[in-house]
């Protein structure tokens, strides 16, 4: 059976590992050549922002999030969810497209 500190330490690193997936699938997926590739990086973002919800949840009811961290940190998580969702969506209506022509007409320059 696991110690109830060493399942604490499991869901503090598995809510650590989540949050910083976030941002590095977003980075990563923004560096792809295409909007699709991109559209499931962000879908990958968004899966572990979603994982992170039932995370903060399970450990709020394990008593290792105290009532006030419960209050503000979901808050801030459903507006990340949102505008994330919503990123994504406009990104799969471009699938297709090239993304980051900028990029690519400055790259042709440079050669």
């Amino acid at each position: 059976m696991i110690s109830p500190k060493k399942e604490e330490q499991n869901i503090t690193s598995q809510i650590r590992r989540a949050a910083v997936s976030i941002p590095l699938n977003i980075a990563e997926g923004s560096a792809k050549a295409s909007n699709r590739e991109f559209a499931y990086f962000l879908n990958v973002a968004y899966a572990s922002a979603k994982e992170m919800e039932v995370l903060l949840q399970l450990s709020h009811d394990f008593k290792y999030l105290n009532d006030d961290a419960f209050t503000f940190l979901p808050n801030r998580l459903d507006e990340l969810n949102a505008k994330l969702f919503l990123f994504l969506r406009n990104v799969e209506a471009r699938v297709g497209n090239k993304k980051f022509q900028f990029f690519q007409k400055l790259k042709e320059k440079m050669n």
